[in-house]
């Protein structure tokens, strides 16, 4: 019996643990998705500037 209860008690844990490791995995990638996106956001605010700059130059000639 206490055999049964151990084991139960160390699937509980394992079961947890891969809980843990797949919310931990979840996390992460929402955090890299997230600085991907403020990063293609400043990139394309960069462009933005860039291409106001050169109409300006243009409109000077």
């Amino acid at each position: 019996m206490e055999e049964r209860t151990r084991q139960r008690a160390e699937r509980r844990r394992e079961i947890e643990e891969r809980r843990r490791q797949k919310q931990e995995e979840k996390l992460a990638q929402m955090k890299a998705a997230e600085e991907e996106r403020l990063r293609a956001e400043e990139e394309e605010k960069q462009k933005e500037i860039e291409r106001k700059k050169e109409e300006k130059r243009q409109q000077r000639k």
